[in-house]
């Protein structure tokens, strides 16, 4: 039996398109939708189950149909079906009386966006994202299937164990760095390159840092800038603007990808934290113990300086580096500042970090240290 190649079977479908729109008023078969056309199959996370099963499949006419199981709750199947459409080359919306969904197309894969369109999480998208499936259906489920809730979990703490994300678009990439086992970067045409991070350059106080990385031949220099980025596909607006030079053993030139990250949260820093030496001495005596609390995922703080209260905001800046906002004050005089006029020096600086044990250590860029103790 001969076989139609691609070009001949979209054309003969646009003609059978053609012709049936001048007979009945329907969605028209277009070379757009054919290529999105197919089956998508994943396992979302769930917070009361083991996961959501769900099989979506996306006709050419614009029509879909899709089956959702909530494994681990009940062996009932949820059936819907209806219109799906393109919104921009890369995101389609399948339509829904009560649950409208947002998807963001990634190659053979289908990335779940939240309610506003946007991307969940750059740095866990992988557990929303759906694959395409053929004949290895069977194959694909299995394994969604396998990885089941402890899979999940482990694909949350690698997120943990990573210190910066980034992605671009046309072409799709997406880059991990850990500064403590290296550079992961990946394209759409499935290229994946792992390396050690063999140098971080950061100029002192500087909004600029820059990693450089090797596997075998082939060298990877990843330049980070903390500039307003947004990656024009979901509107995210990102802290950072990276760009990702890359060249083989051979090559004359660097091939350049562009695009946005964040440094991830060091979960580490939520707890609170009670001041115990200013360089390296132990503070003399305050109204109240200096108080410092981070709420990592929320990025914010709120505590005492030794007299009054303040609450703010931070975020991580760089490899141990924190950018803290602007401080609001209560403005209760107390007859000793000194230790509160350190500490408030911190407002809208970029201080490093460091955690060991039970110490948390921010030591500003002129050379001041502030110790704290962990305390539950």
């Amino acid at each position: 039996m001969k076989r139609i190649g691609t070009t001949s079977l979209i054309s003969f479908l646009l003609l059978i398109s053609t012709s049936q729109c001048l007979q009945r008023k329907e969605p028209a078969i277009t070379k757009e939708l054919i290529e999105f056309a197919g089956r998508y199959v994943g396992i979302l996370p769930c917070a009361d189950c083991d996961g959501i099963k769900y099989d979506l499949t996306l006709s050419a006419d614009g029509t879909y149909s899709e089956e959702v199981k909530y494994l681990g709750r009940s062996d009932e199947i949820f059936h819907q079906s209806g219109n799906w459409h393109l919104e921009s080359d890369s995101t389609l919306l399948v339509e829904s009386d009560d649950d409208p969904r947002s998807f963001a197309s990634a190659g053979e894969k289908l990335i779940l966006l939240d309610k506003n369109g946007k991307k969940m999480n750059v740095s866990s998208s992988e557990m929303y994202s759906l694959k395409r499936v053929g004949d290895d259906f069977d194959k694909v489920l299995n394994q969604a299937m396998n990885m089941g809730r402890m899979g999940m979990m482990n694909m949350v703490m690698e997120d943990m164990e990573t210190d910066f994300s980034a992605h671009g678009n046309e072409p799709y990439w997406t880059l991990k760095v850990d500064f403590e086992n290296g550079i992961t970067f990946k394209t759409m045409d499935e290229m994946e390159i792992r390396a050690a991070v063999l140098q971080v350059g950061q100029v002192q106080d500087s909004k600029l840092i820059r990693f450089k990385g090797e596997e075998g031949t082939t060298s990877l220099i990843v330049t980070v800038g903390e500039e307003s980025c947004s990656d024009g596909m979901s509107d995210e607006i990102f802290r950072n603007k990276v760009r990702v030079d890359l060249k083989n053993e051979g090559d004359e030139n660097y091939t350049t990808y562009e695009g946005c990250g964040n440094y991830l949260i060091d979960y580490r820093l939520h707890d609170i934290w009670v001041l115990t030496h200013i360089n390296n001495k132990p503070i003399e005596s305050v109204d109240e113990s200096p108080t410092f609390e981070f709420y990592s995922k929320e990025e914010k703080m709120m505590g005492n300086m030794g007299c009054n209260e303040f609450n703010g905001t931070f975020y991580r800046s760089g490899k141990n580096e924190l950018r803290i906002g602007e401080l609001a004050l209560t403005r209760k005089m107390c007859p000793d500042m000194s230790t509160e006029q350190v500490l408030s020096r911190l407002s809208g600086k970029r201080v490093k970090y460091a955690i060991e044990d039970l110490n948390l250590t921010l030591t500003e860029y002129d050379g001041t240290s502030l110790t704290f103790k962990k305390v539950d």
